[in-house]
Order: C-alpha cells, then sequence, then structure tokens
C-alpha cells in the first residue's frame, strides 16, 4: 500500500458540517459561464471544420491514413488519453483518413485510479487496433521500406480553443490543408502534440463502443468465468465513479471534490425512478468506484446514504492495481454515475448503459447512448430518465437478465 494512503483521516479533507448547496459562487458562475461559452464554441467549430473542409473539396480530402507521432507523450491519465484518441478520431472522419491506433506514452503518477495502467494491458481491454487494415507495424514497415511516405502536422491544446483559421482548408500548414495537398492513399499523416476535444464526436462514440464491445466479447469467449466478477446479476449494478485518490492527497486541489450531498440526492432519485419502473431497491446494487482510505469515505457519509431504502452500496477503493477492471466494470454497468473527471467522459463513452451526466463542467450534448442531464441539486427530468431506463433495459435485457440470474440461484 502506498504510504500516502496510510495518513489519519483527521489531515484529509473534510465536508462535516458543511451544508450541501448546489448554488453556485460568483467565482463559480463566472467560470460555469465561460464553460457554456465554450461549448458553444465547440459546436460551432465542429459545424465550421466539417462544413469548411467538404464544400471546398467534394471528393472528401484524402485516402490515407492518420495516427499519432511515435513516442508521443502527453500528460494525465486514462481519461486524458481517451480524450486524444476521440480527438484523432474526429480528424480521421472529418478528413476521410484511416486512423491507426498508436499506443500514447503517458506522464502520470500511478498511485490513484485511471492511472498506472500498462499499456498493453489497456488496449486489449479497449480493443482499439481491432479490425485494422494496416496496424501499427504495418504503418512502420510501410515508412521503413518507403512503401509509405510520412506528412508531420503539429497541434497541441484543446481543440475548441484553437481559432477558426486553424481548421480551414486555405490555411497554410492546417490539417484539411495538408490533406488536400496531398491526398494520395499512401500517405501517413502524423499528429505531434496533445491535442484534445472538450466534448465527444457522435461517430467517435460508436466507434470506441464498436471496438470496446467486441474486445469484451472476445474476452467473455476465452476467459471463464465471466469477468464481472463484482456485479450481482440478479440486480441493477449502478457505477458511481468519485475522483478523489489525487485530489485527497494533493493540497490546493481538495476544493474539486465533490459534496456527497450530490450523489445522496442523486442515487436517492435514481431509486424513485427505478421504483417507478418496477425495480424495487432490494434489487438495485450500489457500487462505488473511487480512491483513498475507506474510513474517509465512512466517515462522510458514502458507505450509509441508502440505509434504509434496501439497495446495497459497496466501496471499491484503495487498489492501484485493479484499474483496469475497474474500467470494465464502470463501463459495463446499467447505470453510470460520473463524476467530475475526464476518466468518466472515458467509461461514459464506453458505456451503453444509462449515463447520468454530472452536472458541473460542460454539459455534455446527447452524444451517449442513454444519457440523462442532471443538475447540481442531484435532481433529473424524472420522465426523460425513466425513458433512458426503458431503453437501456429493452437494448441490453436487463431485467431479462436479472430474473434468468434469480431462477438460476435458487
Amino acid at each position: 500500500m502506498v504510504p500516502s494512503l496510510l495518513l489519519s483521516t483527521l489531515s484529509l479533507p473534510t465536508f462535516r458540517g458543511i451544508p450541501f448547496s448546489p448554488k453556485p459562487t460568483k467565482e463559480r458562475k463566472k467560470k460555469n459561464d465561460k464553460l457554456t461559452n465554450l461549448e458553444t464554441r465547440v459546436n460551432k467549430m465542429k459545424h465550421f471544420f466539417n462544413v469548411q473542409v467538404h464544400e471546398q473539396n467534394q471528393s472528401l480530402l484524402g485516402s490515407g491514413y492518420i495516427r499519432f507521432a511515435p513516442a508521443t507523450s502527453c500528460g494525465g491519465g486514462l481519461g486524458m488519453m481517451l480524450s486524444y484518441v476521440r480527438t484523432l478520431l474526429f480528424f480521421s472522419f472529418a478528413t476521410n483518413l484511416t486512423y491507426v491506433h498508436s499506443p500514447l506514452t503517458l506522464k502520470f503518477d500511478s498511485r490513484f485510479l485511471s492511472k498506472g495502467v500498462e499499456h498493453g494491458a489497456m488496449d486489449a481491454l479497449l480493443g482499439f487496433s481491432w479490425g485494422e487494415r494496416c496496424g501499427k507495424q504495418c504503418i512502420d514497415d510501410g515508412l521503413n521500406q518507403g512503401n509509405l511516405r510520412r506528412v508531420v502536422y503539429r497541434q497541441k491544446g484543446l481543440l475548441e480553443q484553437q481559432p477558426r483559421h486553424v481548421f480551414s482548408p486555405e490555411t497554410r500548414g492546417s490539417l484539411p490543408g495538408l490533406v488536400m495537398a496531398n491526398p494520395e492513399p499512401d500517405v501517413v499523416f502524423e499528429v505531434e502534440g496533445c491535442v484534445s476535444m472538450g466534448t465527444v464526436s457522435k461517430r467517435a462514440q460508436r466507434w470506441m463502443l464498436q471496438h470496446f464491445k467486441a474486445a469484451c466479447e472476445r474476452r467473455a469467449a476465452a476467459v471463464a468465468p465471466a469477468p464481472l466478477l463484482r456485479f450481482d446479476e440478479r440486480c441493477w449494478n449502478v457505477a458511481v465513479h468519485y475522483r478523489a485518490g489525487d485530489l485527497l492527497f494533493s493540497p490546493g486541489m481538495s476544493y474539486r471534490l465533490l459534496h456527497p450531498g450530490y450523489y445522496n440526492a442523486t442515487l436517492h432519485n435514481l431509486l424513485g425512478a427505478l421504483d417507478e419502473y418496477g425495480v424495487p431497491a432490494k434489487y438495485v446494487c450500489v457500487h462505488i468506484f473511487s480512491q483513498g482510505p475507506t474510513q474517509w469515505f465512512r466517515r462522510e457519509g458514502f458507505l450509509n446514504m441508502l440505509d434504509g431504502t434496501g439497495a446495497s452500496t459497496t466501496l471499491w477503493a484503495g487498489n492501484p492495481n485493479s484499474t483496469v477492471d475497474d474500467i470494465l466494470h464502470l463501463a459495463r454497468s446499467d447505470v453510470l454515475v460520473m463524476g467530475r473527471s475526464t476518466m468518466s467522459v472515458a467509461v461514459a463513452t464506453l458505456s451503453s448503459g444509462v449515463v447520468i451526466l454530472n452536472g458541473w463542467d460542460i454539459k455534455y450534448p446527447h452524444e451517449f447512448i442513454h444519457a440523462v442531464p442532471w443538475r447540481r441539486d442531484g435532481s433529473g427530468k424524472r420522465d426523460e430518465l425513466l425513458h433512458q431506463l426503458k431503453a437501456a433495459d429493452h437494448a441490453n435485457g436487463i431485467q431479462q437478465r436479472r430474473r434468468r440470474a434469480s431462477e438460476q440461484k435458487v
């Protein structure tokens, strides 16, 4: 166990005595207005990028490949890694290039959930290299043998904050401009720099989900027993992601911890909707995935939020070696309650269950499959939540699975 995890909970941030108030301060409201404006820029950027590219060249630009340049090193954990992948997928779809998956080298601290993931294990989990007509080794061989030609594109930073002309085919050095100047099928565009998107491209989300599902099916066919050993198939399994590990132990960052009252209200509202849908609380199993001392979560009330309801609550925290399995459970849960983290966005991208969006940061558009917008007071529109519960159940056979597992148990 990491020495810092042995620290007394007395020295860690606390919410005790602090009332849950979803009303933002003036400083937070200013930041939220900035994020809302950023979301508007996101949508305008997407529209501008696609319109400029396709209106000026009906042949849809290129026919080669696009990938991250070898040894591209980026900051952040798994959540940011998937953000970079989503961005490159967005580029590939907009310019008609074939995406080639190249694992990134990440700069991270291996102590906390979503970090310290071995690249090979993560690639096997996500399956992003599956079905490539010419994968990483094929591209490397082609470049080394002179059968393929390399064109380098340099870009970094948050995509939405780049000036519009960066995406215009008429701009010298822009990606569309480079693709139009090199439309041949033997060209490999290599992106240098860690460029990311704050939102999710729907086509990128579908691509990632398709590959992840195929990887899960291959794993299930090759591995026995079933991989989701921490879930009970007789339940609606609700996965809560709570970012805590790095925030608890990093001075000056504890202000980013979400108040337990938000999750308390969210889970009770979810139980009410499930009950209305015909699922009693005794058939709801809540799993909290986080990092940090169990004593801290107990002290802050996470473990007794649902006392008296009949639902069960289990905390999964403190094991940095279980990250890959944690991700698998989060992504394949029946209901995912997002945290305030790019890791939450990552697993939501891979989820085919109901996704309760967090009430902070950018309000992600309806680009996840069964997304439900949520407010900071822990509430959302009940009719929309019921609709998505029904849709996810119909698509994934949750109630059928639950009844079948109950019968087998008897």
